[in-house]
């Protein structure tokens, strides 16, 4: 049997540094929206002296409908691929002498910049990215600087989760705040120290998508984890935060107070000694 063939849209990179992070996000097209496909991963060298770099490198391909014809949405529907344009970039993103161990892509539900924000975790800071889905064109005057500057990655916010923390994994939900009756858009981080650090993404317009400045503002720090943390998750609707750890346990806590409500401890067992008495312990 001969080796497998890869068909578009698949593909296969050579890497030429080490990678210690990647994420996808996606969305299909639709006659009114665009749809994207964005993968990223990050790693390097770790330092200048290995002549490898510290980078992230970022791909995009996005869809753009065109206006809808006569006729009914399924004809729109069925003729999407041979109404829309493609386009696809590259971009590259250094990280100068620290490392980039974890990255984190998302779009928000009420986004209006056309970005894909991408959530980078560099030494004790994590670093807001805004990726334009798609390029603008030269200017009138022929000046190209504003499509030069879109093409590639914005900086949008950084925030320091911590002296000495060490930023590892990142995650991002968007969850509806009832006493505020806004939408919350915001980030968790997992540190070497332990700690799960979260932070919310505020903008003078209270909307993280309607301007192109942003901060990051922290809002909880939940503690529990005694090693380094390896990776975290929100809960669907974004009121509990599950991780887990090089300390053998994942634990759930809550997003507002930053409380530990429960953990569950790895236990390792002979396989060919006695069953275990007890298998799982969970503790309130």
């Amino acid at each position: 049997m001969g080796k497998p063939k890869i068909r578009p849209p698949s593909k296969v990179n050579a890497l030429s540094f080490p990678v210690f992070g990647l994420t996808w996000h996606g969305t299909p097209a639709t006659p009114k929206n665009d749809g994207v496909s964005f993968t990223a991963y990050c790693g390097g060298g770790g330092s200048a002296k290995t002549g490898v770099g510290n980078k992230i490198v970022c791909d995009l391909v996005a869809q753009e409908p065109q206006q809808q014809q006569p006729g009914g949405e399924h004809d729109n529907l069925v003729n999407q691929s041979s109404s829309s344009t493609t386009s696809h970039r590259t971009i590259e993103i250094s990280t100068g002498e620290a490392l980039c161990f974890g990255i984190h892509a998302f779009r928000p539900y009420d986004d209006t910049l056309q970005m894909i924000r991408l959530v980078a975790c560099v030494g004790d800071e994590i670093l807001l990215y805004g990726i334009p889905i798609h390029c603008s064109s030269s200017n009138d005057d022929g000046s190209a600087a504003e499509q030069e500057l879109n093409e590639g990655a914005i900086l949008l916010a950084k925030a320091n989760v911590g002296n000495g923390y060490g930023a590892n994994v990142a995650t991002y939900t968007a969850m509806f705040h009832v006493q505020q009756n806004q939408l919350q858009h915001l980030i968790a981080v997992g540190c070497e120290n332990g700690h799960l650090v979260v932070f919310q993404i505020a903008t003078n317009n209270a909307s993280s998508s309607s301007s192109s400045s942003c901060e990051l503002t922290k809002i909880t720090e939940c503690k529990g984890h005694t090693k380094a943390i390896c990776a975290i998750q929100f809960h669907p609707r974004g009121q509990e935060l599950l991780s887990s750890a090089k300390d053998g346990t994942a634990r759930i806590f809550s997003v507002s107070t930053g409380n530990e409500l429960a953990v569950m401890k790895c236990e390792v067992h002979d396989p060919n000694g006695p069953p275990p008495t007890t298998t799982t312990t969970i503790d309130p």
